[in-house]
């Protein structure tokens, strides 16, 4: 008797095809969210206030359709709702915390103050949009949020912040299904 191990135990789990699919998915979602940091490091203040609102919106929307039902008439409804609704929806549900609706009310107060305001010079050292983006926190850790860099400015916390929180929610999405409820299966003939 050969008293060495299996063959098949000295596999490595990556040569598992679940595992394989999960970890190209990993690099898919990776080479995303690198192309998402480039995109919003070169806009302009207004282009990288309302894109990034955008990306939040969407990782918010795609949450959401996650946890609904597998139904094409759910998933039409989230996307009719608003960046507003969503975030309180996502919060109502369970699927983001306090602090990051808070977060997303800020970010959405943001967007919208550049994306109604026609002066070509706004930008995040306004002092309204500074004192808003002051109010930004950044992730939880150890039940407090982590401070930003003392005298970073008012766009590269709202950068981070934003980019951080889609990171986050990007990878949280998977967690978000629940289980659809069945009917119950009634034996009347006992």
């Amino acid at each position: 008797m050969d008293p060495s191990p299996a063959k098949d135990s000295l596999r490595s789990p990556f040569d598992n095809p679940l595992w394989q699919a999960r970890l190209e998915q990993s690099r898919r979602e990776l080479q995303e969210h690198s192309g998402f940091v480039a995109e919003l490091r070169a806009e302009s203040d207004r282009g990288l206030a309302i894109f990034a609102t955008s990306w939040l919106d969407r990782a918010l929307a795609d949450m959401l359709v996650a946890f609904m039902v597998s139904d094409q008439k759910a998933a039409s409804f989230i996307k009719a709702t608003t960046y507003y609704t969503r975030t309180n929806m996502a919060y109502a549900l369970g699927l983001i915390s306090p602090a990051e609706r808070i977060n997303c009310e800020l970010v959405g107060s943001i967007r919208n103050k550049f994306a109604h305001r026609f002066d070509l010079k706004f930008s995040f050292s306004e002092p309204e949009i500074a004192a808003i983006c002051k109010k930004l926190t950044g992730p939880i850790v150890d039940g407090a949020p982590v401070p930003h860099k003392q005298g970073d400015s008012p766009r590269n916390i709202f950068f981070s912040v934003v980019a951080f929180q889609y990171h986050i929610w990007r990878q949280r999405k998977p967690e978000a299904r629940r289980t659809e409820y069945t009917e119950p299966q009634w034996d009347l003939a006992s």
